[in-house]
């Protein structure tokens, strides 16, 4: 159970400031203050630089205008 709930936690951190971001506030991190983006495919956050998400390898596309 421990190495599940290692896991959730993991999925809940700001990929810019490594600051941990409440359920409630998701998709937005209070501490460095940026809306974050999350993997279509495992739902993880990533930055919007990536072009592949560093969890699972799927490819991301960019935010259309």
């Amino acid at each position: 159970m421990n190495a599940e709930h290692k896991i959730e936690r993991e999925c809940c951190r700001c990929p810019y400031c490594d600051a941990e971001i409440g359920e409630a506030s998701f998709p937005f991190c209070e501490a460095c203050e940026v809306m974050v983006l999350s993997c279509p495919k495992c739902h993880k956050p990533v930055t919007r630089e990536d072009k592949v998400c560093p969890s699972c390898g799927a490819e991301l596309k960019g935010e259309e205008a």
